[in-house]
């Protein structure tokens, strides 16, 4: 799961969900599903939003492996669940 900013264009979270995708995949992971969990009311403001879009993933990888998201870019978007 990660959120990014809900003011971002369409061009621009398409981007950011290659980005990820290829994070995953590139940590051998396979992606069951995916689904847009569309905009948030968050309690507090991260990053001057107070209303970002949450992206979901299902997926499966091997035993024991993590992937680090630490290296997505996240100037963008806010993080990681």
């Amino acid at each position: 799961m990660y959120i990014v900013k809900g003011d971002l264009e369409e061009k621009d979270v398409k981007a950011i969900e290659k980005t990820f995708e290829k994070i995953l995949t590139d940590g051998k992971a396979k992606i069951i599903d995916k689904k847009e969990m569309g905009l948030k009311n968050l309690a507090y403001e991260i990053k001057k939003s107070k209303t970002p879009l949450e992206m979901f993933y299902h997926l499966v990888s091997l035993s024991g492996y993590i992937i680090y998201c630490r290296s997505f870019p996240s100037s963008r978007g806010f993080g990681f669940g």
